[in-house]
């Protein structure tokens, strides 16, 4: 009789470390990649994973003065340090541009990882690293840290050893 008792119990904890596994796994998360200062405004690149996989690539914007952003762009950059960019108007969703952002206020521009992936890799140039670029109406251009993937197309900072 103990041994089907302790068999019992040790069922339930069993299940209930599997239900705690499957919550923690199904639980989105936006996780911090790159936070870059600059003296009109600060770009933070987000990812958001939910179930161990990344769902989207967070770009949020956040002004410390009156600024508006006519693209947000991808910089891929080489092993030989030759750039080349693409612009992602068309992949980021619910982004009327050009995008006024006031003084104390973010915006936040968000594309799908599955997008993202395809309109890289469709380009014919083989990159090392990519930048996440804001250029405003002046021109003038705000570049987010060096990142790069990883083999399990993972973001990651390439200086910082730092996965996701």
């Amino acid at each position: 009789m103990e041994d089907i008792i302790g068999y019992i119990i040790l069922f339930a904890l069993g299940l209930g470390a599997l239900y705690l596994y499957q919550w923690r796994k199904d639980k989105i998360r936006i996780l911090p990649v790159s936070d870059q200062h600059y003296q009109e405004l600060r770009l933070m690149i987000f990812i958001r994973r939910q179930h161990g996989e990344i769902q989207n690539l967070i770009f949020r914007v956040s002004a410390k003065k009156d600024i508006i952003i006519q693209d947000i762009l991808v910089e891929m950059i080489s092993s030989k340090q030759e750039t080349t960019s693409l612009s992602l108007k068309h992949l980021l969703e619910d982004s009327g541009f050009p995008v006024h952002i006031s003084s104390g206020k973010s915006s936040d521009f968000e594309v799908t990882m599955e997008k993202f992936r395809t309109e890289i890799t469709r380009q014919s140039q083989q990159f090392n690293t990519f930048r996440l670029v804001a250029e405003t109406i002046k021109g003038k251009k705000f570049k987010s840290h060096r990142l790069a993937f990883s083999k399990y197309w993972s973001v990651f900072k390439p200086d910082s050893g730092k996965y996701n």
